[in-house]
Formats: structure tokens, C-alpha cells, sequence
């Protein structure tokens, strides 16, 4: 046999293909779910880490798709990265939970998935619990240890999530049993002090109070707006939010705080048009101040 016909002779039916070809096989396996073809390129050396698109791997396709079949395929080989991270650095286990899907995420947690990797944004897979409002998975990634307080770029914490962006009375109660905290992250914002400013439902009103009944300082001013919830209530028009804030133990010294452009919350009621709360305010101005007149009547009456 001449050399030339040695290199253009056809391959044997039972050779193992070039692997770039067996990687192009895999991937197609990997987009249409094909567990048999899966299978035989991985046992014919194919890297199950091999990169599909968008810098995912099988791993995050089978996480994204919630396919279990694929996903036990992939931990049940050695070399496979539970955290390899795709082009927006997700790991498998943040695309599972980004996509709600608690079952590949609790199957990921138990081969031992970081439940603290951070994406480019610096969310967490628990942030993505928290978005999709999902109870039972934030219960297992609380349990696999993730950090209850790990803010993002952004300053949001998981709990952050649970109280203004989907309010989960259930999820934020459990993140701060859990241990979650008011003063993680939210240094722009208080958290208490955003709530107040959002609050325009009942639903709301309930999550500001769970917060204060938690042990948030609800005399707290903005760290650069020096305002207090009474400010915010007084912007916002709330009654029912006002109402509730004028009973809170001593709050009625909170209605003298000037914010930073020298306004108190009863200026700025009337600023706004609330007058409502502005007659409220003044009500509770003026017990304070009879309050006080008495006391001092007291301390200077002669004692028999």
C-alpha cells in the first residue's frame, strides 16, 4: 500500500471518530436531549465540561432545562464542575434556581454545588429563590448553608429581594429567623426606610410592620437624606402607613427631625398635598406638646 493511499483510506467502521466530531456530537446530543448519544460520546473521552453556547455547559442546559435524566447523566462522571460558570457567570445551580426549578437545584446542593457562587452582578443562587418566590427553595439553599446576607452589586440582599422587589412575607420571615439582617448591604438605602417608601398597599403596610416587629429602629433617618419614615409617609400620601407609624412608641420626637433640605415631615405633607396626614401629624405634634408642658408643670409643683 502506497503512503497516499494509507492517509485517504476510509476509517474503520470500528475506529473511534476524531473528537472535535465527537464533540459536535455531543453538543447536538446536549440540544436535543439525547441521553443514549450523551452517553457514548462521554465514554469515548468527550469532556462533559465542553462549553455548548454561551458558555454554558451541559450542566447548565440540563439545569435550565430541568432535565432530569441529563443532570444525573453529568453528576454521575467525575470530571464534571458543578460551579463552572457560563458567560454572565452563572453556575448550574443559580440557573436552576433563576428558572424555579427546586428539584435540580436540591439534586445540584447534594453533590455538593456552591450555594455562595456569585454571577457578574454578584447574585447568589438565593437571590434567585427570592425572585422567583419560591419557599421550599429558599429552604434548601438556607439549609446548604448560603449566606443569608450576601448583597450584590447593587446593595440587595436576599432578604432586600423578599421585602420590595417580590414581597414574600413568608420568605422574608424565614430569612430573618435565619439570621438575615436589616444592615447587610442597603448602605444607600435602609432597608426599613425604602419599605416605608414604597408602601402604598396593605400588603406592604404588612411587610413594613413584620420589619418592625423584627427590631427595626423605625426612629433610623437616610444616611444622606436625613429623613425618617414619618418623611416618607408624609411624600408617599399613605394614611394607613401614617396612622400606623404615629402609634409607635415615641415617635412623635421624630416629627421634629429636619431632612437635608430642612424639612419636617409636617412640611413636607403639606408640600405634597396630604393633608390628611398633615392634620394627623399636627395632632400628634400638639399631644406631644401638652405632654411636655405637663411634665415640666409637674417637675416645678410644690410637694407637700
Amino acid at each position: 500500500m502506497k503512503i497516499f493511499d494509507f492517509y485517504t483510506s476510509p476509517p474503520s467502521p470500528h475506529s473511534t471518530p476524531p473528537l472535535p466530531l465527537l464533540n459536535q456530537k455531543f453538543i447536538q446530543a446536549v440540544i436535543q436531549s439525547n441521553i443514549p448519544q450523551m452517553t457514548e460520546c462521554l465514554d469515548l473521552g468527550v469532556d462533559p465540561n465542553l462549553l455548548i453556547e454561551d458558555g454554558d455547559a451541559a450542566l447548565h442546559v440540563s439545569s435550565d432545562k430541568c432535565d432530569y435524566k441529563m443532570l444525573d447523566l453529568l453528576l454521575n462522571r467525575p470530571t464534571t464542575d458543578l460551579n463552572l460558570k457560563n458567560d454572565l457567570e452563572l453556575t448550574p445551580l443559580a440557573v436552576a434556581s433563576k428558572g424555579n426549578c427546586r428539584e435540580i437545584a436540591h439534586l445540584l446542593l447534594r453533590a455538593g454545588a456552591d450555594p455562595d457562587a456569585q454571577d457578574k452582578d454578584g447574585y447568589t443562587a438565593l437571590h434567585y429563590a427570592c425572585f422567583a418566590g419560591n419557599m421550599g427553595l429558599v429552604v434548601d439553599l438556607v439549609e446548604a448553608e448560603a449566606d443569608v446576607n450576601c448583597a450584590n452589586v447593587f446593595d440587595m440582599t436576599p432578604l432586600a429581594v423578599a421585602v420590595l422587589d417580590v414581597p414574600s412575607i413568608s420568605i422574608a420571615k424565614y430569612l430573618m429567623l435565619k439570621g438575615a439582617s436589616s444592615e447587610a448591604g442597603r448602605k444607600q438605602f435602609p432597608l426599613l426606610l425604602e419599605c416605608a417608601f414604597i408602601c402604598h398597599t396593605y400588603k406592604q403596610l404588612n411587610m413594613f410592620k413584620l420589619l418592625i416587629s423584627n427590631g427595626m429602629d423605625h426612629h433610623q433617618v437616610h444616611p444622606i437624606e436625613n429623613r425618617n419614615c414619618l418623611h416618607y409617609a408624609a411624600i408617599t400620601g399613605y394614611l394607613p402607613l401614617a396612622e400606623y407609624l404615629i402609634k409607635l412608641n415615641n415617635v412623635e420626637r421624630d416629627l421634629f427631625v429636619r431632612d437635608a433640605t430642612g424639612r419636617t415631615p409636617m412640611d413636607l405633607t403639606l408640600d405634597h398635598g396630604n393633608y390628611l396626614i398633615f392634620h394627623l401629624y399636627k395632632f400628634a405634634y400638639l399631644k406631644r406638646q401638652i405632654r411636655d408642658r405637663d411634665r415640666s408643670i409637674h417637675r416645678y409643683q410644690p410637694h407637700e
